[in-house]
């Protein structure tokens, strides 16, 4: 008599073989591809900003020789960029544009579209520009202005300091010369007067004799 076999083992049997069917489908055959943002979130105005995605597998292998093209807009929903291309960068799947950040602070929409073997990706997000960063980067760039400009009056100041010393110590060594002279010409006239007094004295004296 044959034995049966067990149904449970055999439910069990085909779910493994379901399941190990499943993950090397995963692993080896899926192709499906993803995008994603990488770039930051945050900027001032007039800073360097840049649009960053990544383009890769479900194995999460860089996916190359991608089209994107970026649009980005203001926060009152007008383009600031329009349909630009993307460039590819160092690190294989990764793309990027540079531009310098708006003057208008608020939340700037970023739609990319990117075509890679025939297959077509979106990805939206958004970055900031913020209000109180710009205030806080005004601040910082008027203290440095008058910084700088307190640093130019010592500057200055020191300049005319060294040319009033050197202006003074010019006029002391003319009076200094001076005074020297004068001593001379004193001591001379006074070496003069003693000679003509012991003239006269000896004159005196020896009239008397």
């Amino acid at each position: 008599m044959k034995n049966k076999l067990n149904p449970r083992i055999y439910l069990f049997g085909s779910f493994f073989l379901i399941v190990i069917g499943l993950l090397v489908y995963f692993v080896f055959f899926n192709t499906d591809s993803f995008i994603s943002m990488v770039s930051g979130t945050e900027y001032i105005s007039g800073e360097q900003g840049q649009i960053i995605v990544r383009l890769h597998d479900s194995n999460n292998n860089p996916l190359v020789n991608a089209n994107c093209l970026v649009s980005l807009l203001y926060p009152d929903k007008t383009f600031f960029i329009v349909d630009q291309e993307m460039i590819s960068t160092a690190v294989p799947g990764n793309y990027y544009i540079s531009f310098t950040t708006p003057s208008a602070p608020g939340i700037y929409e970023e739609h990319i579209v990117c075509d890679v073997s025939g297959k077509t990706m979106f990805v939206s997000s958004s970055f900031h520009i913020s209000t109180g960063l710009n205030l806080v980067s005004e601040v910082l760039n008027n203290q440095q202005i008058q910084f700088q400009r307190v640093i130019n009056d010592i500057l200055v100041t020191q300049d005319l300091m060294q040319n009033n010393v050197e202006n003074l110590t010019w006029r002391l060594e003319g009076v200094e010369n001076t005074l020297n002279q004068s001593i001379e010409e004193n001591q001379q006239m006074l070496f003069d007067r003693f000679s003509q007094m012991g003239g006269a004295m000896a004159n005196i004296f020896g009239n008397s004799s």
